[in-house]
């Protein structure tokens, strides 16, 4: 599991753990006392930008989003009187200028290019990833999709030693995995309120159950989506 993905659980898992437990509570009519700004919209804006700081590259738009609502909860601890319209285009104005400043000046890695070996990793939260690797052989991946879509073409590798697991996470977004119609697809994913399904394009072509593509992980309130060509 990259350390993204991992990121990314772990603090949504904390999340949503915690507004469970709150709600529970409340339905079982048992008094918490809790400061009303912890289910504000403010400290939403903040968890949003904690889970995309997690992932290296959207770390400045996570920070700015943890900042935006850090402004705004203290200015209502502080009772500090303000028309959030007349302040909400001036700062988002200001937030888009730093986040192209920090993506200019941002230090270029060398090989951004897709890598030709290796697994393969995708991450799209709150935002659309489209890959069609052309590495020879694919051996497995990582998928973390949160609220977002992931689109990737397989077509133009092969499996070497005849299985590879691509590992997911997806909460309440859409992956969708084109492959070729010689490969055989197995679902291990924990499916919840949401979906996985193969979709074969060519069924004269019979799938060879010696070439396996394995999809495991959480699938929350998603939708996994398998079509062979």
């Amino acid at each position: 599991m990259s350390k993204s993905r991992s990121s990314a659980v772990l603090i949504s898992g904390v999340v949503f753990l915690l507004l469970g437990i709150t709600w529970l509570l409340r339905r079982l009519d048992i008094d918490i006392q809790l400061p009303d700004w912890v289910l504000s919209w403010q400290m939403f804006l903040i968890l949003l930008g904690a889970i995309l700081s997690s992932n290296s590259e959207k770390k400045s738009s996570g920070l700015i989003l943890m900042g935006l609502g850090s402004l705004f909860l203290a200015l209502d601890l502080l009772n500090i009187s303000y028309e959030f319209w007349r302040l909400l285009w001036p700062i988002l104005l200001i937030a888009l200028g730093l986040s192209m400043l920090i993506k200019y000046f941002r230090p270029k890695s060398i090989g951004q290019a897709e890598s030709l070996r290796g697994p393969l990793n995708c991450t799209a939260i709150l935002s659309g990833v489209k890959k069609a690797p052309t590495m020879e052989v694919f051996e497995g991946g990582d998928f973390t999709c949160i609220m977002g879509g992931v689109e990737v073409s397989l077509l133009a590798t092969r499996l070497n030693n005849g299985t590879a697991v691509i590992e997911v996470y997806n909460l309440m977004g859409g992956i969708k995995i084109m492959v070729p119609a010689s490969w055989s697809v197995r679902f291990d994913t924990q499916n919840i309120l949401g979906g996985a399904e193969e979709k074969r394009r060519n069924p004269g072509i019979s799938a060879d159950p010696n070439q396996v593509l394995v999809l495991k992980g959480l699938n929350l309130m998603g939708g996994i989506e398998v079509i062979s060509y």
